[in-house]
């Protein structure tokens, strides 16, 4: 009858007796009946939130997804390094914090400008992220040409440089191509050290993407902040974490040669200005906390509004690398130390 049936017009749909949240699973084999996001105990047999194919034990709900606990030994793998595509990565386990600019925390000589309203951001699924800024030597393994001008470092752990957002999206395809991952960009065109004509656009939702990619300007700014309060990447004085004007030299410096962070993610701030996912906005839209978020579908109009860059450079004041800063530029140009980090989906 009409009041006890999910959806009386639908033949299919069952009572309410049998299928309580009306989520297609029969109460008899429903983990929570009054929960539709818990379904099927044949897929998730501990009711715990992990389905059996990514679950460590599906029979003990105190052992979850092996996203986390990689060798479900039932601790978490959050922080630990590995090798993936010819690039260090630390697992960055899910998590939320405050966004933006944040009074007591950021230190900030200029103001709050481009870095308002703090807001609660939650990143609901842990990802990769490379340790370091993708190295020149990686780059040019990946892209088949020399990005950086050696004038401004010399050696195989140099960053890669000089490069535009189209350049890095189109190295994180290459990337997934190293490991029989999906693109998360379409790109067409070329690219050499002097010369570029390549257009790249995502493919998608960056979170549901299974390649290598640009992280999401929420997920930058989550990893840089490292689960810390400081104004820098793992520190308050920038002198310790971060390659900037006043100590740089007018030079890009070997990756890893300055204090990492909570997460054990090195040159988060300085060095060479990392492209990130996101088209600029001047302003964070609201204090409401978000979830997973993509930025807007194109950037806003002001000078030099594009795709965003974080961490800033060694050519930058150090106020410019704290974990806030953030700056764009048009994606297709390139400047000698606009470079890029690159993440992707726990396997």
């Amino acid at each position: 009858i009409a009041c006890a049936d999910c959806d009386d017009d639908d033949a299919g749909s069952t009572v309410v007796a049998d299928d309580g949240d009306c989520d297609g699973v029969l109460t008899a084999a429903d983990c929570d009946d009054g929960d539709a996001t818990l379904g099927d105990e044949t897929l998730d047999g501990d009711c715990d939130g992990a389905p059996v194919d990514v679950d460590c034990d599906d029979t003990d709900a105190a052992l979850g997804s092996n996203q986390v606990d990689l060798d479900c030994d039932g601790v978490d793998d959050c922080g630990n390094v590995s090798l993936h595509a010819g690039m260090d990565t630390v697992l960055v386990c899910a998590g939320s914090f405050t966004m933006g600019c944040e009074a007591g925390r950021d230190d900030v000589d200029l103001g709050c400008v481009g870095e308002a309203p703090a807001h609660e951001v939650t990143i609901t699924q842990p990802f990769l992220m490379a340790r370091t800024e993708l190295k020149n030597t990686r780059f040019a393994a990946l892209m088949g040409y020399v990005g950086s001008n050696s004038a401004f470092c010399t050696g195989i752990h140099c960053p890669a440089a000089n490069m535009s957002w189209h350049e890095a999206a189109a190295a994180a395809n290459e990337a997934s191509d190293v490991e029989g991952l999906p693109h998360c960009y379409t790109c067409t065109g070329s690219a050499t050290s002097s010369f570029s004509n390549i257009d790249c656009s995502p493919v998608g939702n960056p979170y549901a993407c299974g390649g290598w990619r640009l992280p999401t300007e929420a997920e930058w700014e989550y990893a840089a902040r490292g689960g810390e309060d400081h104004a820098w990447p793992g520190s308050d004085n920038p002198d310790i974490v971060a390659w900037h004007s006043g100590n740089a030299s007018n030079a890009f410096h070997p990756v890893g040669t300055r204090g990492g962070n909570g997460f054990g993610l090195d040159d988060m701030g300085g060095n060479v200005s990392e492209w990130v996912e996101d088209w600029y906005t001047v302003s964070f839209t609201g204090t409401d906390p978000e979830v997973d978020p993509v930025g807007p579908s194109q950037a806003d109009t002001c000078n030099n509004c594009g795709r965003v860059r974080r961490g800033g450079s060694s050519f930058d004041v150090a106020n410019f690398c704290r974990a806030g800063s953030r700056s764009s530029d048009d994606p297709e140009d390139r400047v000698v130390y606009y470079g890029v980090r690159l993440v992707r989906p726990v396997d």
